[in-house]
């Protein structure tokens, strides 16, 4: 019994450290990131979104805006 805990403790700390060392690091690590603003002039508010984000075609009726960061998942 106390094999399996150890084991299951062992897989455990393996999957920890290998999703910390393998996980996707910020492409602009140390830049200072910057900001644009979006005003909606149909409900009358602005919001700041990373300058590294593309906007969509707006919808006909002003209703919003999408945005993304120009990677296809």
């Amino acid at each position: 019994m106390k094999f399996r805990i150890s084991c299951i403790i062992l897989l455990i700390i393996v999957f920890l450290l290998s999703s910390i060392c393998f996980s996707e690091q910020p492409e602009n690590k140390g830049q200072k990131e910057t900001y644009k603003e979006y005003c909606n002039n149909r409900f009358g508010f602005c919001v700041k979104y990373p300058s590294n984000f593309k906007m969509k075609n707006p919808p006909a009726n002003g209703d919003g805006q999408g945005f993304f960061d120009g990677k296809w998942y």
